[in-house]
């Protein structure tokens, strides 16, 4: 929700709400690129999260786990998309482009993985 014009309540589409991009990195030149390339592509919405795959921090561990990260750098947005490596398009936040990699970028959650409370993707961390 948001404030629209006169202070009345504007309800936007899940397309419009802001994103949480992940992306998983090893430091290297290449995850700092992509880095970049999300960086200046993303809307002011969107929240960016940078999380280093060497980390001890369990929430990046068990991400890494459910999300199935195998390579650096990997961008996840919202627990649904699962891009690796450097995209191979231009990268530019709106519904038309969500849409896009939806249907060619889809996560398939590591239903092996361990899942706790408040893991992401866990009807567990659903209150």
């Amino acid at each position: 929700m948001v404030l629209g014009k006169k202070n009345r309540v504007e309800v936007l589409p899940i397309e419009r709400l802001p994103h949480i991009i992940e992306i998983f990195s090893g430091g290297c030149d290449i995850c700092r690129k992509v880095v970049d390339i999300v960086t200046v592509g993303k809307c002011r919405d969107c929240v960016l999260r940078v999380l280093e795959v060497d980390s001890e921090d369990e929430d990046v561990k068990k991400k890494r786990r459910l999300y199935n990260i195998t390579a650096v750098p990997t961008i996840v947005i919202d627990s649904k998309i699962k891009v690796v490596g450097i995209p191979s398009f231009p990268w530019f936040c709106g519904d038309e482009f969500y849409r896009f990699l939806e249907k060619n970028f889809p996560l398939h959650l590591d239903i092996g993985a361990r899942r706790e409370p408040g893991d992401p993707g866990s009807a567990l961390s659903e209150s």
